[in-house]
């Protein structure tokens, strides 16, 4: 079981150097097709990992991240004990070599940035949404339970 956990951490890691290299290296639109193949090869990746370490049941949660015209990412991952959304945005971004920007407000964090896109741009912002519904807190105060859907989209407001 170790060995399979080993080779999946092995392999995220190879995919996300392959999106970084890609995303880096390419540009325009190519980066953009280019990216969601490798995302989609990263799922088949997630798809064999197993819910289980040393025989003990792992809690999951499943993250999405809308980009723009259609791309997404989408990962599943080990939920830790009192984690909030934005440790879980922090935890996929990183394996997908992308850089998370947040904002401080006396109601708690935001998100500013996810990659390339930021907050403002063509009046569209990150959103946030855990079971297909827009929590009504920050970030930094949303806990994860496993089995949970989180999604990211970079979308108009409704505020």
């Amino acid at each position: 079981m170790k060995k399979e956990t080993n080779l999946f951490y092995i392999a995220i890691v190879v995919v996300a150097m392959a999106i970084s290299i890609t995303v880096f290296s390419a540009g325009g639109s190519n980066a953009e097709i280019e990216f969601a193949e490798l995302s989609k090869k990263s799922s088949e990746v997630q798809a064999g990992r197993s819910g289980q370490v040393a025989g003990v049941a792992v809690e999951e949660a499943k993250m999405t991240i809308f980009r723009e015209h259609g791309n997404s990412i989408s990962m599943k991952f080990e939920v830790k004990k009192d984690m909030v959304v934005l440790e879980a945005l922090e935890t996929v971004a990183s394996e997908f070599g992308l850089d998370v920007q947040t904002k401080d407000f006396n109601f708690g964090m935001t998100v500013e940035g996810i990659g390339e896109l930021i907050g403002g741009q063509d009046d569209k912002y990150w959103l946030y949404y855990v079971n297909g519904e827009m929590p009504l807190v920050a970030v930094d105060q949303q806990e994860v339970a496993g089995g949970d859907e989180i999604e990211f989209k970079f979308e108009a407001s409704p505020f």
